[in-house]
């Protein structure tokens, strides 16, 4: 039997925690260089391609539509060319009501609603600004919609990618206008982002994130709040298969074992 202490297991866990986020963040890097970032919601790229960050967690609700939709129909994005992603941590995707990050309590949309909205309108001021500029136009002459820029006097049309890079560079708009509720399409139903991937099969959940010398824990936490565990005899599962080890945690006991199943009966 291997005996892992504790201090070992937790400076293993957070080794393997930055290793996994390491090529995610390279791969952004990469991804960031070829895109304009207008603000911590909106990114653009040259080929009009529009990413929108989403700090809510999709557990069913439709929640990875609903906020990506209302943020792209303030903007004036082209749908069809939207693609989501999930939000880093940080201060910028907190609630704005209560000013953490979570998902519950069925507020999502009456929290980050409004604040969307403002994110969006934003970013369509700064994309119509440029615009403007190119064209030596009014920028009350101008709207954007379907992922492009219009100047509504001549026809004149340029698309959001051709734009984002001079858009970047501007200030972003204190009390930007929102759109008015006429010209919105808050309302339409379009499908849901997450129901192909969980159809097919090919949706990645927690459950079947899996790396190389991976193992797995099972814990069972004391009844009521401020207890611990008195004693616990690890001797009674040492020779199970599969058992790693029985390790205390401040309100419980945990087993590891190099599978689910293992642990579980262990415990």
């Amino acid at each position: 039997m291997v005996v892992v202490s504790r201090r070992a297991f937790l400076e293993g866990t957070a080794a393997l925690l930055v290793g996994l986020q390491a090529p995610a963040a390279i791969a952004q890097t990469a991804r960031l260089q070829d895109t304009a970032v207008l603000n911590a919601w909106v990114r653009i790229s040259a080929d009009d391609r529009v990413t929108l960050l989403l700090s809510q967690a999709e557990i069913g609700q439709g929640i990875s539509t609903t906020l990506p939709a209302i943020l792209a129909d303030e903007l004036g994005a082209d749908w069809s060319r939207v693609t989501v992603e999930n939000s880093p941590v940080g201060p910028d995707y907190q609630n704005p009501r209560i000013h953490w990050m979570f998902t519950g309590n069925s507020e999502s949309i009456q929290s980050f609603a409004p604040h969307l909205r403002r994110m969006g309108a934003a970013a369509r001021e700064m994309l119509i600004t440029a615009a403007a500029k190119q064209w030596s136009a009014n920028p009350a002459d101008c709207s954007a919609r379907d992922g492009a820029v219009v100047h509504v006097p001549s026809g004149r049309r340029l698309a959001f990618g051709a734009l984002a890079v001079e858009a970047a560079r501007l200030p972003a708009p204190a009390n930007p206008a929102l759109r008015p509720v006429q010209e919105t399409r808050i309302g339409s139903s379009i499908p849901r982002r997450d129901i192909p991937q969980k159809v097919d099969g090919s949706a990645v959940f927690g459950i079947d994130f899996k790396v190389d010398g991976m193992v797995y824990a099972a814990v069972r936490q004391a009844p009521q709040f401020g207890a611990s565990v008195a004693r616990f005899d690890s001797t009674q599962v040492a020779g199970m298969p599969g058992v790693i080890g029985v390790y205390p945690i401040p309100n419980g006991v945990g087993v590891v074992a190099e599978h689910f199943w293992q642990a579980k009966t262990a415990l």
